[in-house]
């Protein structure tokens, strides 16, 4: 009888080696974007206008825009994966209900932005507002309609700005928190080890493209 063993292929990824891969393609991507952005479009070195607006990173229709709700979506996916594997795995990983409202919250956000990113929500729902607020108050402007005047080109940033602030900051100390934590209590180091190694490189994984992108 033939012994099955030599048939059985182990794959084994370098988890550090696969973080360094994901960051050096991603910042690779993002400086010559930028660079594309300076050269091509801001100094004009192509005469092709379609070309430099290809390349115009404050343009909604470019490489940039789109390389930018593909990169939020690979971290909404991420994040999704990583409650995924802390809800249903066994032993439980969350430790607190916290961190599944954290985990849960940031790939909502994310998965937010990336549609946000393809479709132009935050301005056309801005712009919604603001028409709404300016036609209310048109011949007694209010305190909210005055401050439209401070955002006078971008009237999502006053509704947004705010909004993304404070889950950004909310974001920031969740996942310091998280990965800066130990083991969960109560489960044995040895048993545990083998289950963390999926769940702390997925972890690792969302911190470095989360940093990337801000």
């Amino acid at each position: 009888m033939t012994d099955p063993s030599p048939l059985l292929q182990t794959l084994k990824i370098g988890k550090k080696r696969l973080l360094y891969g994901i960051a050096l393609f991603w910042g690779s991507l993002i400086l010559f974007l930028a660079l594309a952005d300076i050269f091509m479009n801001h100094y004009e070195l192509i005469d092709s206008l379609p070309l430099r607006r290809l390349v115009n990173i404050t343009r909604d229709d470019g490489l940039p825009n789109w390389f930018s709700s593909i990169q939020l979506l690979s971290v909404s996916i991420v994040l999704w994966i990583v409650l995924f594997v802390l809800v249903y795995s066994k032993p439980n990983l969350i430790r607190k209900k916290s961190e599944k409202i954290g985990w849960g919250l940031s790939a909502l956000f994310f998965t937010y932005l990336a549609v946000d990113d393809g479709s132009k929500m935050h301005e056309r729902m801005g712009t919604a507002f603001r028409n709404s607020i300016e036609a209310r108050h048109e011949y007694n402007p209010g305190f909210i309609s005055n401050l439209f005047d401070v955002f006078p080109s971008y009237g999502w940033q006053f509704v947004f700005v705010p909004i993304f602030g404070l889950i950004a900051i909310f974001m920031l100390l969740f996942l310091f928190e998280e990965n800066t934590s130990g083991l969960c209590p109560g489960v044995k180091e040895e048993k545990f080890e083998k289950r963390m190694v999926f769940h702390n490189t997925l972890k690792k994984c969302s911190f470095g493209l989360w940093m990337i992108i801000f």
